[in-house]
């Protein structure tokens, strides 16, 4: 597990980062053809792949069949994809590859609040490294400090940005809790 006192950049191996890192600009892979991509040794990216499974950062998506055998296809957990994302990994690439892979609400909706500002994509991202999950309430909790210190055009593009998440009745209570603040600070104005 990870200890939320140590750095992002210091979590993982050097091999370990490097897989993550090469698995977040690329399709899922095998353990073997992500050792192709690392210029690595079978044996020790097998270790690191087992490894980077315990800590939560990969996840095998499906099997592939060649003759006759079954393969492992592997590619990033969402606490994978905020590693990558907080170490240098292009985000439009991974967000898209993380968006055709997994089809869900919460990572649309990561992704989408990423884009408000750099300064909140370091908070959300380093948030769902260390929880290892998105959960939204906890994200929006968390960037309601950053969103007020935004203004009101911050507050739209956050408010627009929320809007079609599944979570609608949990955003509600913020939203409404977030307009009362920005009257607040616009009578302080």
């Amino acid at each position: 597990m990870l200890k939320k006192n140590q750095r992002y950049v210091d979590l993982l191996p050097k091999l370990q980062k490097k897989i993550v890192l090469s698995l977040a600009k690329n399709e899922p892979m095998t353990m073997s053809d992500t050792n192709r991509k690392i210029s690595g040794y079978l044996s020790s990216t097998t270790r690191a792949f087992h490894e980077l499974e315990k800590k939560g950062m990969v996840t095998e998506i499906e099997k592939k069949e060649y003759r006759g055998q079954k393969f492992s296809l592997y590619w990033l957990s969402d606490r994978g994809v905020a590693f990558a994302l907080l170490n240098g990994a292009n985000p439009n690439v991974t967000e898209r590859l993380a968006l055709s892979l997994k089809k869900n609400e919460e990572l649309k909706s990561y992704l989408k609040l990423r884009c408000l500002s750099p300064k909140i994509a370091t908070i959300i991202d380093k948030a769902v490294l260390f929880r290892g999950i998105i959960d939204l309430d906890e994200l929006i909790k968390l960037l309601l400090p950053e969103v007020a210190s935004m203004g009101k055009e911050g507050f739209d593009k956050f408010f627009e940005a929320i809007q079609d998440s599944e979570f609608k009745s949990i955003l509600d209570f913020y939203i409404k809790r977030l307009r009362v603040f920005m009257k607040e600070l616009e009578k302080k104005e």
